[in-house]
Order: C-alpha cells, then structure tokens, then sequence
C-alpha cells in the first residue's frame, strides 16, 4: 500500500446533528500488518507502535507477527457531545481494523 492511501475513516456524531470525518492515511495514522519477519514494521506520522504480538511458527518455521498501533484524536469541540461513530473501510487492498476505544468525559 502506497504512503497517504485513505484507507477508511472515523465519522464522529455529535448530539447536535452535526458530523466530522477522520481519515485513515495508511502511513500517517494507521500502518501495515507485517506477515513475515523480513517485512520491516511501516512507521506512521502519528500513529505509536505500542505491541506487536507473534503467533506460533507456521509449517515454513516462519514467525508471523502483527503490529497495533495507537492513533489519538482530541475533539477540538469538547462542549459538543459525541453520540455515536461509524467506522468505514475505503475497500483497499489494506483494509483498516477497529481493535477498542476509550473516551474521556
């Protein structure tokens, strides 16, 4: 996948109807799932690597590994409430994936 790909986005609600976008940039804010050791992990703009996990060997004796990048978004309207997000695949050949959230009050 080639660097500034949008690959997906967020779409924030707010309580008061109004909506904003939050693009994935594939090597901005989300990188690659690495599938073999040689693959070297994509580093992104502002998205941390924060744990790769590695499965079992496979048949080859090839370790499979997985990075999980952390990507933070700051509502820059804090008195609006947020009711609800979607989260939208582009349908790349990278398709983004929503491991959990946490929200702050």
């Amino acid at each position: 996948m080639k660097n500034g790909t949008e690959i997906g986005k967020y779409i924030i609600h707010f309580e008061n109807g109004t909506t904003e976008s939050i693009p994935l940039i594939y090597g901005h804010n989300v990188g690659n799932i690495v599938m073999h050791p040689q693959i070297p992990l994509t580093e992104t703009e502002s998205a941390a690597l924060v744990e790769i996990n590695s499965s079992p060997t496979n048949s080859k004796g090839n370790a499979k590994t997985q990075p999980i990048y952390h990507f933070e978004w700051m509502n820059p309207n804090p008195d609006r409430r947020i009711t609800h997000l979607e989260f939208q695949s582009a349908r790349k050949t990278a398709a983004p994936i929503l491991l959990g959230i946490t929200a702050e009050p």
